[in-house]
């Protein structure tokens, strides 16, 4: 640049990105003109209404061209083109302005200007602004099929189904589920079809679930850190790759209804079973979540050795550490474990299970006899539910089943009748003869009933309807020798009554025993302890012992006096509002 571009570069006024136009209040000052005759003029305010381009200056009281100064500081237009009256000296000749300003408009210089600093950026837009505008689209485009690509991810994993499926990856769950949405959504179709940046690797989905995973464990932990205390819920059990895996789980009470909730931590994989191993992953567990263990006041695990082991169990290794972690054995496993005992020390009962799980092998294994049994429900019983295959894992359950035979009885009557006829097979017809000779004897029907009594007092009509044999007393045999003890004469039943009752009573012994047996934990006897404490408060009975075994436990979780003044309250409350609940308060006392 020359020495004297840069010198006139110089003279030009300071403007803004707007020319100043001041308002018709202003005043502007008067300047004299002529020699003869004097006459003061001075700016008018109407000329900025019709030309937004000029710009008056208070220091110098003269208009210039802003369009034309803009141009030239920005280097739109030549130096030279430039009309100094308007660009650098400033035009203040107000007798001549409404010529000069149209002189003005029709230069070439002005012309020039408009084009390059107005109609120009109107027709051509920035091309950085243009770019910017672009990318916010594209990355709002894409924020937008990531989040449908979440949603998928999370529909899956809610629904607990399989991401990838069997078969290739184009075939898997996810990729099928996103091109279903995308034949609604064509920016969805149109992403699918890029060769890269699709965010569906891999790598990817297992990125987004963990940080899905991730949310969901914050929440847990802040609904939790809200309640006052907790318990632990765990349990171990061999995936389908043959790997340990150990469940965890917390159980909280929500302030906000009173009501239990149990929420799953997540699943560890684990290279052994041991107490040691099992407490680690849980302490790992209680600082991820940010947990103390001060706070818990249950256990609840299976009852292996390794979880409950008196000397280095897992129950004992935390309850070491803080004795108001209880430790209970799950009563779902313990109920199911003693119906188990029970079945195997009563006779009775499993030979009627091995019967109910023969029947369902003859049925389910066999395509033809269970279309067979459907018709013959649909023509003899069509109101009555189906029959129901024994539950492998769970004994608690298997009373559906043993329903379903009962409620089916001539239903499967008939399939046998039928079905031996055409059997070739001598195995399976020595089967189904065996299984029909057990539904005509009565001994059979008196294992599927809950009581004596119902079975007893209806004796006729059930042989009548069901086609089963009269009761009769089995036959009488000697105890061996090497069994007997003492000389008394053996006793032989001589009422089939008799003898049913004493069967009847046997298991249902067998059946308390092993409960007792079962239950029989510390745990549930502080949670007796609990339960006696507010009804005998309610009933007005002395509850200081129960008083004494809870605080001397739950010392620093309550006061005793506190808690004394509200069993007062309480038991207040109950007399005046509803004297029923006391009677069934008692009521429950007494029989618990």
């Amino acid at each position: 640049m020359s020495s004297s571009t840069e010198s006139a570069q110089s003279c030009l006024p300071k403007v803004t990105s707007q020319p100043y136009q001041p308002m018709s209040a202003f005043v502007f000052p008067k300047r004299t003109f002529g020699k003869k005759v004097v006459v003061r003029r001075s700016c008018q305010s109407p000329w900025f209404e019709k030309r937004k381009w000029l710009h008056y200056s208070t220091k110098d009281d003269a208009v210039f061209c802003h369009v034309c100064v803009v141009a030239l500081q920005s280097k739109k237009i030549k130096w030279q083109k430039g009309d100094p009256s308007f660009v650098s000296k400033g035009f203040s000749a107000w007798k001549e302005a409404t010529v000069a300003f149209k002189s003005h408009e029709s230069s070439s210089c002005h012309r020039e200007a408009m084009q390059m600093i107005v109609e120009l950026p109107k027709t051509c837009p920035d091309v950085g602004k243009m770019l910017s505008r672009e990318h916010a689209t594209e990355k709002g485009q894409n924020r937008e099929c990531l989040l449908k690509i979440i949603s998928n991810l999370k529909f899956l994993t809610r629904q607990g189904l399989p991401v990838r499926g069997d078969g290739d990856e184009t075939d898997s769950n996810f990729i099928q589920l996103l091109k279903l949405r995308g034949q609604d959504d064509p920016l969805l179709k149109c992403w699918l079809t890029r060769k890269s940046s699709k965010y569906v690797s891999h790598d990817m989905r297992n990125e987004f679930i963990n940080i899905m995973a991730l949310s969901i464990l914050r929440e847990i932990a802040e609904c939790i850190q809200k309640s006052t205390i907790f318990s632990i819920m765990c349990d171990e059990c061999t995936d389908s790759s043959n790997r340990e895996q150990l469940v965890l789980c917390i159980r909280w009470i929500d302030h906000g209804n009173l009501e239990p909730q149990e929420d799953v931590i997540g699943t560890y994989q684990i290279d052994d079973i041991s107490a040691h191993t099992v407490v680690s992953v849980i302490r790992d567990m209680l600082v991820l979540m940010n947990f103390s263990l001060s706070r818990c006041r249950g256990q609840c695990y299976n009852g292996a050795a390794n979880m409950k082991g008196g000397n280095t169990g897992v129950a004992k290794q935390l309850l070491d550490e803080e004795p108001r972690a209880l430790y209970t054995h799950c009563y779902g496993h313990a109920l199911n474990l003693a119906v188990g005992d029970a079945v195997k020390h009563c006779k009775v009962m499993k030979d009627a299970l091995d019967t109910t799980y023969e029947v369902s092998k003859l049925v389910k294994y066999s395509p033809k006899r269970d279309t067979a049994l459907q018709k013959l429900k649909e023509s003899l019983a069509p109101d009555t539910p189906g029959f129901r295959t024994l539950c492998p894992t769970r004994w608690t359950v298997r009373a559906d089943s043993l329903k379903s035979e009962i409620d089916n009885y001539c239903v499967l009557q008939e399939l046998w009748e039928t079905s031996k006829d055409y059997v070739s097979d001598p195995a399976i017809k020595g089967r189904i003869i065996g299984v029909l000779f057990q539904f005509r004897t009565f001994q059979y029907l008196f294992e599927r009933r809950h009581t004596v009594r119902s079975l007893l007092k209806g004796l006729q009509e059930t042989r009548t309807k069901l086609d089963v044999d009269d009761p009769v007393l089995p036959g009488k045999r000697k105890v061996p020798r090497r069994y007997e003890e003492g000389s008394a004469e053996p006793e032989f039943f001589d009422v089939c009554k008799q003898f049913y009752c004493q069967q009847y009573y046997e298991a249902l012994d067998l059946f308390v025993n092993a409960i007792q047996a079962r239950f029989d934990q510390p745990g549930f006897k502080m949670y007796r302890n609990l339960q006696d404490l507010l009804l005998q408060a309610v009933k007005s009975d002395d509850y200081r012992e129960c008083l004494n075994h809870v605080t001397s436990l739950c010392h620093d979780d309550l006061d005793a006096q506190q808690l004394q003044l509200h069993h007062e309250i309480l038991q207040a409350n109950f007399v005046l509002v509803d004297k029923t609940s006391v009677t069934v308060c008692m009521t429950l006392g007494t029989t618990s």
